[in-house]
């Protein structure tokens, strides 16, 4: 069993991503507006400022920067809650019920699983992958456990991990003989085509 190829995948995976942006740019309306943010966010255009002007040196700037990135996820963490619970429930629970988002009820594809029903972990591993659900998380367990140095270094870390992960896979789904990208071989699960019904 193959799954559709890249276009109509990343077709579906388009209208989704649109409209979690979209629902992240009402979301952004809708929260209270937070003076720290805009504050931080000018005191992180400043560091930046010193350092490409060599004021500041490396081990300054990456101690200043890393407080300032750790300062500004903790008073977004709502949104960022938010948006994961978004993602879960588009990307997980939505699918475990039906199949398949919104996206691919358009493009008529549907996840599927040789072996049997897909699970709640089957789609879980795979949001890990392709929606961010992975940075997501980890930020949001280690941003009040940790120091501003060590939450910086695992942010960067799974920022890039969480970037590798979604190029590769879709080098995988355009290379791969049957369209599995990484996110496909974790979870064990594959997108296929809706069965057209043939009227009698």
């Amino acid at each position: 069993m193959h799954s559709v190829g890249l276009k109509k995948r990343m077709i579906a995976y388009g209208i989704d991503i649109f409209i979690l942006c979209l629902f992240l740019y009402v979301l952004m309306y809708l929260l209270p507006k937070n003076p720290n943010v805009t504050i931080l966010n000018q005191e992180f255009d400043e560091i930046n400022d010193l350092f490409f002007s060599h004021k500041l040196t490396f081990m300054h700037y990456v101690n200043r920067i890393a407080t300032v990135m750790q300062d500004l996820d903790k008073e977004r963490v709502l949104y960022s809650i938010l948006n994961a619970i978004y993602i879960m429930v588009t990307f997980v629970f939505i699918p475990y019920k039906t199949k398949k988002t919104l996206g691919m009820y358009v493009m008529k594809i549907h996840y599927d699983k040789k072996d049997g029903k897909v699970t709640l972990d089957d789609l879980l591993i795979r949001s890990m992958v392709t929606c961010g659900l992975l940075y997501l998380l980890v930020t949001l367990v280690t941003i009040y456990l940790l120091p501003a140095i060590p939450y910086f270094i695992i942010s960067v870390f799974f920022a890039i991990i969480q970037i590798s992960l979604v190029i590769l896979s879709i080098f995988m789904v355009i290379y791969r003989h049957d369209n599995k990208g990484l996110h496909d071989l974790w979870s064990h699960t594959l997108i296929v085509a809706d069965k057209i019904e043939v009227k009698k």
